[in-house]
C-alpha cells in the first residue's frame, strides 16, 4: 500500500492536478475580491489576500510537477530524498527551479519569494514570525522592501499567469 502511495505522489500529472485547482480556486477568490491594494490597508477579509496564498500553493505545486519531470522518482526511496531536497519542503520555490536550470529573471525570483511569503505566513497570520521574512533585496538595485505588503493585483496575477505558463510547459531560458 505504502509502495503504491509512493508511486502516486511521483507522478508529475497529480501535482499539475493540484496546481490547476490551486489556481483555479485562486481565479474565483480574485474575481471577487473588491480591492487588491495595501494588505494592511484593506480588511483582513478581502479576497485578494487568500486568493494569493492559493497562488503561492499552485505554483509551488506546478514547480514540483516540474522537477519530478526532470528528475523522474521510481521508488520510495526516491522520494524520501526529495522531502529532503533544499526547497521541496520549505517553501522555496526559487532553489527548486534552480536545482533543474530553469532560468528566472529578477521580477520572476521576486514574485516568487513573494508568493513563498504569502504560503509560510502572509496569507495565514496577521505577522511574520521572523524579521528575515519581512524583506527581500532586488540583487539589481540593492533596495530592499517589505515581501508581503500587497497581495496581488491585476499585474501581480498577470506575471502570476505568464510564470505559472512557463512552468507548466517546461519552458527553460
Amino acid at each position: 500500500m505504502l509502495k503504491d502511495l509512493h508511486g502516486v505522489m511521483c507522478t508529475p500529472g497529480l501535482w499539475l492536478g493540484y496546481a490547476r485547482l490551486m489556481k483555479q480556486a485562486a481565479d474565483i477568490l480574485f474575481s471577487r475580491s473588491k480591492t487588491r491594494t495595501n494588505v494592511h490597508q484593506t480588511p483582513r477579509a478581502d479576497l485578494a489576500i487568500p486568493a494569493t496564498l492559493l497562488y503561492g500553493y499552485a505554483i509551488e505545486n506546478a514547480i514540483k510537477a516540474l522537477v519530478i519531470k526532470h528528475n523522474p522518482i521510481t521508488s520510495g526511496a526516491e522520494f524520501t530524498e526529495y522531502k529532503n531536497k533544499s526547497g521541496w519542503t520549505n517553501h522555496k520555490p526559487v532553489m527548486l527551479l534552480e536545482s533543474i536550470k530553469f532560468g528566472l529573471d529578477d521580477d520572476e525570483r521576486n514574485l516568487l519569494r513573494v508568493l513563498s511569503s504569502f504560503v509560510i505566513w502572509a496569507g495565514k497570520y496577521p505577522t511574520s514570525f521572523g524579521e528575515i521574512d519581512l524583506v527581500i533585496s532586488n540583487q539589481t538595485t540593492g533596495k530592499t522592501s517589505l515581501i508581503a505588503a500587497h497581495a496581488l493585483d491585476e499585474r501581480g496575477r498577470i506575471e502570476f499567469n505568464q510564470l505559472f505558463e512557463r512552468i507548466l510547459m517546461g519552458k527553460k531560458r
